[in-house]
């Protein structure tokens, strides 16, 4: 397609998906009104079972089949969609077979597609599953002792490292994220080799039972207490086939096992004296807090058509967390179910699932940071709780819905998106949002608590210079644009050389961040000063790169992977400090409070497992165990072509973040170094908005569009359509 003389569109190949399924468990779509009869036999041959066939095939145009990969087909042949079978080419086209991405949970469809990559002319699910004439139970089985994937050393040490200074119940959590989020070779085999280990509290809690009694009591237990912590990333015990089974000991198998298990750790899974006591707080709300907090839970309490959707809105400040807090604790305590989700949270539900069972007894589901998250997800959402809940009149299937967040913050992010496109990308842009009530937060919080009327007076000041840059409606320079602002002197770093450190190890570590365009050169710089200072325990960890396409092996060098940066994945080298703060890169356990942005600090290091502490939330102390994890780069991603697959720590130093990073986090105080001018909508409000007071914040702008004696003009970014 041409516009003006210019390609807008282009194709150099195409590219033809190859479905992987097991034996008689292909994916078979069709409507109600269809024959069940011509339904079966329309669903029967899929592009894998008619490769099979090519490969078997005697017919001479289908020999050249029999020495290519499954991966290599569409080059050679095409697929007739109507016919449902591969016809040979009669000229060449440039052309790509690509098999689904498979998980490594999905363990049999995740070594079937390993053998797949390898073999050459299998003519059966049997025949794909023999090796060196030897026919094995399992795809896996297969795989394995053909050679084609690595071994579980990384994952040995990982275990023993940790085995000697962490108690049976963190090696269980520990356990339980190696197997999840790393391609665990053996994992029966791991089990074995650490058993002991990790059910140490279960023997001496029954040591007083002899024989096969206690043997079966605590191995019971130990598999119950790991099946538990694997349930929260959506797995379980059941998933790993070489695993022993909570169904072998049908003797001691509780009713509670027998129960929807989320509903059951939803219900039990609250401390009630502290849902009490944060009940027992709610005389501190103020006038406008306690407005909105008697609206939901009246919603709650009796809920109607048309009542049902509400939009907390409430820039920095007005206390949007303290109220979400109260409102959960008040339906908790009630003995109701209250869901909490936020821009990170993500889920598969099936209608058999036990996921559908927690969600239709939810009384009441909120979702902060809201405006951050794409509109599509909101409508999704929207259509699966309909589909769920049988309800498909009512918005989210007539569920209680809140939403919170500030709209002057920073948008969807489109990737190398237009203005238009982030705005259509925007929550209020659906079509869901003229359904929702809007409920409003504009009583500053610190403003309201302050000691005397001058503080006051300078966090109220303070509080309005923020919300006008939020909105766009800030002094302008008429020799600049409108969206250019200044940063007063007062707020801006006469001398960018500042010290990193301090004598006072716990104080240096405070909880306060650095939104930042290059965190990881500033990161870099903090560890090379503490290096200085004299902290011990520095350790390097480097990662292990290869590409995840097969094909594509011999045609990237090593040294070249180790260069590859990409957002949401840890860089190769990755230089760490006992003592020093690390956030998390990765949802590995919300249970647990380690999920993605979570800040910690190390306690200790070893070469294959992090010992550290969270240090913010309601999971503050507590002690957790960190393993490497295979990242694998998105396939869409436009910069490289291939995708990465890197093991590394799900972790990065936190001396500095992103502007991004910093929202929704509330800091002591922030330093904004800007080596470019803001690039996205909200990005200087949401730093201006992570400290309550002026003498909080500090900026570096190297480049500033004009300066003058009193400040500074940088970018300020704002999408005004976004308040009409």
């Amino acid at each position: 397609m041409r516009l003006l003389d210019y390609s807008v569109q282009g194709k150099t190949r195409a590219i033809t998906q190859l479905t992987i399924h097991l034996e008689n468990e292909q994916m078979v779509t069709f409507r109600s009104s269809d024959d069940p009869a011509i339904v079966v036999t329309h669903g029967k041959h899929t592009m894998l079972t008619r490769f099979f066939e090519l490969c078997a095939s005697e017919a001479p145009e289908n020999q050249v089949a029999k020495s290519a990969l499954y991966q290599d087909i569409p080059k050679l042949f095409r697929w007739d969609t109507k016919a449902k079978r591969w016809v040979r080419r009669k000229r060449y086209q440039a052309a790509l077979g690509r098999m689904i991405h498979v998980s490594p949970r999905d363990m049999q469809r995740f070594y079937m597609r390993a053998l797949l990559c390898h073999r050459k002319r299998p003519t059966s699910f049997e025949n794909l599953r023999t090796v060196d004439g030897v026919t094995y139970d399992s795809y896996r089985e297969a795989a394995l002792h053909a050679g084609y994937h690595e071994n579980d050393s990384e994952w040995v040490a990982c275990m023993t490292e940790a085995s000697q200074f962490r108690m049976p119940y963190q090696l269980r959590q520990l356990f339980a994220t190696i197997i999840v989020y790393s391609q665990v070779v053996e994992v029966g085999t791991l089990w074995e080799r650490f058993y002991c280990d990790l059910s140490l509290d279960f023997g001496y809690k029954y040591r007083s039972l002899e024989g096969h009694a206690k043997e079966d009591m605590v191995k019971f237990h130990t598999l119950k207490s790991l099946n538990d912590l694997l349930l929260a990333p959506g797995s379980a015990v059941a998933h790993f086939e070489d695993l022993p089974q909570l169904c072998e000991y049908p003797h001691l198998v509780l009713d509670s096992l027998l129960q929807n298990h989320l509903i059951r750790r939803e219900m039990e899974g609250y401390n009630h004296d502290v849902l009490q006591e944060t009940v027992d707080q709610e005389h501190l709300l103020n006038g406008e807090q306690r407005s909105v907090y008697s609206t939901i839970i009246n919603a709650v309490d009796n809920p109607t058509p048309g009542n049902t959707l509400f939009f907390i809105d409430g820039p920095g400040g007005t206390g949007k967390s303290l109220l979400l807090e109260h409102i959960l604790a008040k339906v908790r305590l009630s003995g109701m179910i209250a869901l909490a989700l936020n821009d990170t949270s993500t889920c598969s539900i099936y209608k058999q699932s036990h996921l559908k069972g927690l969600i239709q007894k939810a009384s009441l589901v909120i979702w902060d940071e809201a405006p951050m998250t794409h509109r599509h997800a909101f409508e999704a959402v929207d259509r699966s709780l309909r589909d769920l809940m049988d309800n498909d009149e009512e918005p989210f299937g007539g569920k209680v819905f809140v939403l919170s967040g500030d709209c002057r913050q920073i948008l969807p992010v489109v990737v190398r998106g237009t203005p238009a496109q982030t705005i259509d990308a925007c929550l209020k842009s659906s079509m869901m949002w003229p359904k929702f009530q809007q409920l409003h937060l504009r009583e500053n919080m610190p403003v309201m608590s302050a000691q005397n009327k001058s503080t006051a007076t300078e966090l109220a000041e303070f509080s309005e210079f923020f919300l006008q840059v939020g909105k766009g409606r800030h002094e302008i320079n008429p020799a600049l644009g409108p969206d250019d602002i200044k940063i007063p002197k007062n707020m801006l770093i006469e001398n960018p050389v500042e010290e990193l450190s301090n004598d006072d190890e716990d104080e240096e570590l405070r909880p306060g961040v650095i939104p930042i365009g290059l965190a990881r050169m500033v990161d870099e710089i903090a560890l090379t000063r503490l290096w200085r200072n004299g902290w011990k325990g520095i350790l390097e960890y480097l990662s292990t790169d290869s590409v995840e396409e097969d094909e594509e092996v011999n045609f990237f060098e090593q040294e070249v992977l180790h260069t590859v940066n990409i957002n949401g994945i840890p860089p190769h080298k990755l230089t760490l400090k006992k003592g020093a703060p690390i956030m998390m890169m990765r949802n590995l356990n919300p249970d647990l409070g380690l999920c993605n942005r979570t800040r910690l600090r190390i306690v200790e290091l070893k070469p294959h497992v992090i010992h550290a502490t969270i240090m913010t939330g309601e999971h503050q102390g507590q002690h957790v165990l960190i393993p490497r994890i295979v990242f694998i780069s998105d396939a869409d991603a436009r910069e490289f072509p291939f995708r990465l697959r890197r093991k590394q720590f799900p972790v990065q130093p936190d001396f500095a973040m992103t502007i991004n990073k910093a929202q929704g986090q509330t800091v002591q105080n922030l330093g904004l170094y800007l080596s470019t001018p803001c690039f996205s909508r909200g990005q200087l409000y949401v730093t201006l908005s992570r400290v309550t007071s002026r003498c909080m914040f500090k900026a570096l702008v190297e480049y500033p569009q004009l300066e003058e004696e009193d400040g500074v003009y940088t970018d300020n970014i704002v999408y005004r359509q976004i308040f009409e």
